[in-house]
């Protein structure tokens, strides 16, 4: 048996009371030390670098599971057909949460709303006053986003990762940009700086807060379908539906050929005739780039 190091942290599963214990390798030849899970009655050994992934794989899984209780959008398809509208709690975190942003000179946009989810994204100006006040405000709790970089996903491009907050028992989820999943599985990009500096040009005064402009949050809402959930869910084809008059403004088509380029008028033509199922299909299959 390796030289014991030294206990590292006890834990409990059920009844069970067990320590885990750093040790070095059985042999001096064979690289790499070793963790023991053990009690007087039982020992599970595993070599460190699998530990670490076991308990990557546990923290991604626990935190997984308190997000989507509450936010439900990194499920798979099939769960996600539900949306609900935002309750009286939410609406008042929403309130609350944005003015005290505007208390500090904090410039966002809301790009998202869903009971006990809200999404915002930062202005670049403002991230150092966000980062003062979301480490120095005592009623914010900063957790670890499921689409982060502990879960080993990328962000390219200079992207600052997600980040997400809890506040008022609402989840807060913060950009600071407008992302879309790469096709390259597991790492983010930033959509065009055409839709990046539309962010801050414009934005639609609501009674509790900043609300984007909706030719970004119609962009941002066909990518997350297309290239995140890689389907239409029934709320997805009813916003979708309900903003069919934004097919008819030049400035989305602009905004899109930036992201799908010749396959914008496809898109487009789909999009008017509300086949929303269609789309996937159809753009993989795309070739006249």
């Amino acid at each position: 048996m390796g030289e014991k190091i030294r206990d590292l942290h006890p834990i409990q599963i059920g009844c069970c009371e067990l320590m885990i214990e750093l040790n070095e390798a059985y042999e001096k030849s064979r690289a790499g030390r070793l963790i023991h899970i053990q009690n007087p009655h039982f020992r599970f050994l595993i070599s460190e670098q699998g530990f670490l992934d076991l308990a990557g794989t546990v923290l991604r899984a626990k935190s997984e599971m308190d997000y989507f209780k509450k936010k439900g959008a990194a499920k798979s398809f099939e769960e996600q057909s539900a949306h609900v509208e935002p309750g009286e709690d939410t609406r008042k975190a929403e309130e609350h949460f944005c003015r005290e942003l505007e208390g500090q000179e904090i410039d966002y946009r809301l790009l998202e709303r869903n009971d006990r989810l809200l999404t915002l994204i930062i202005h670049p100006q403002s991230v150092e006053r966000y980062t003062v006040f979301r480490d120095e405000n005592p009623g914010v709790k900063r957790c670890e986003h499921p689409y982060g970089e502990l879960f080993q996903y990328r962000f390219l491009y200079q992207m600052r990762p997600f980040e997400l907050l809890r506040y008022e028992d609402v989840y807060f989820e913060i950009y600071f940009r407008i992302p879309c999943m790469s096709l390259v599985p597991k790492t983010w990009i930033p959509l065009d700086k055409m839709i990046q500096q539309r962010v801050w040009e414009s934005s639609c005064g609501a009674e509790r807060a900043k609300e984007i402009d909706p030719i970004v949050r119609y962009i941002y809402r066909l990518c997350w379908c297309i290239f995140t959930k890689e389907g239409f869910a029934e709320h997805d084809a009813a916003y979708f539906d309900e903003n069919r008059g934004l097919l008819e403004r030049p400035e989305l088509e602009e905004c899109l050929e930036v992201v799908f380029f010749r396959y914008t008028p496809s898109l487009l033509a789909i999009l008017r005739d509300g086949d929303y199922g269609s789309i996937i299909r159809s753009y993989y299959s795309f070739d006249q780039y």
